[in-house]
Parts: structure tokens; C-alpha cells; sequence
């Protein structure tokens, strides 16, 4: 957005839709977009959060607050080419033990790519989301992404 479009007639302008905090000035007019309350995408696991409290006097006064938020953790984003079921089987398993802690209550990502689609249907996916649950995770998102091996005759 241009923020030229704005007219300049305003003390304050509070703008929306946009996910990451901003702040901009136009001829002594503040324009904010406040961002969304939580993280609603991965793209945004490592951003911060806030609510804007803005204060309407002689000028305007505005501070960020930052929010508490729900964790977002991608706790595996390996490259599976080569690998066997097995061996992925045990890889997530040991992510998810080793960051136990941290992902309580949290969002959780498994990004995994290049799994051979032979290997893909022999992972134990069950075993996997029952870990999860166990770890108490608030919610989670599996990405595996499967490749077909063919043969060169």
C-alpha cells in the first residue's frame, strides 16, 4: 500500500489484514498496523506479536505491546533422499524426544522432503502422531514430500 494514499486529515490511522507489526508516519500522522494476534502461518514462527495502545491527546502517543503467544516449533526440516523408513522413523522420533519441553503446547512442524514413496508408506505415521500427543502438543503439521524413483530403462 502507498501511504501517500491516506489523507493527511487524520490524528491516527489503525490499518489491518497485515500479520507482522508496522509503524509508518505521514506529515506527523502515525500509521499502524497492529498484526495479528497470533502466528498464523510458518512463515511467521519466529516473529513476535503485539496489540498497539494508542493514546489520543495533545498527540498521539502509540506503544507496541508485546503478546504472549503459542510456540511454533519446526523440530525436523530434513532432506530424506536416500533414506529408509526406518531411519526416518527413528530421526522424527529422537526430534520429538529431544525437544519435548519446548514443544508443549505448542504448534509443531515436520517438514520432511525427497522421501522415496516406497519408503513413505512404510513410515510409521501412527507412532508419530501418538508421540506427539503424548508430548502434549497443541496441534501439528506432518509435511512430507514424496518422490518416485524410476529407473533409467
Amino acid at each position: 500500500m502507498d501511504i501517500e494514499q491516506i489523507p493527511n486529515k487524520f490524528l491516527y490511522t489503525a490499518l489491518g489484514h497485515v500479520h507482522k507489526f508496522q509503524q509508518f508516519s505521514r506529515e506527523r500522522m502515525p500509521i499502524v498496523y497492529s498484526g495479528s494476534s497470533e502466528r498464523c502461518e510458518w512463515g511467521e514462527e519466529h516473529d513476535d506479536k503485539y496489540a498497539v495502545l494508542v493514546e489520543i491527546e495533545d498527540k498521539v502517543e502509540i506503544k507496541p505491546i508485546k503478546l504472549p503467544i503459542r510456540n511454533m516449533e519446526t523440530i525436523t526440516d530434513q532432506n530424506c533422499s536416500k533414506l529408509s523408513a526406518v531411519k526416518i522413523n527413528k530421526l522424527v522420533l529422537e526430534a520429538i524426544e529431544s525437544n519435548k519441553k519446548k514443544i508443549e503446547n505448542a504448534l509443531v512442524r515436520i517438514k520432511l522432503d525427497n522421501i522415496d514413496v516406497d519408503e513413505y508408506r512404510l513410515i510409521d505415521w501412527n507412532t508419530i502422531k501418538q508421540s506427539l500427543s503424548e508430548c502434549k502438543v497443541f496441534d501439528f503439521r506432518l509435511q512430507p514430500q514424496t518422490v518416485i524413483s524410476l529407473s533409467r530403462y
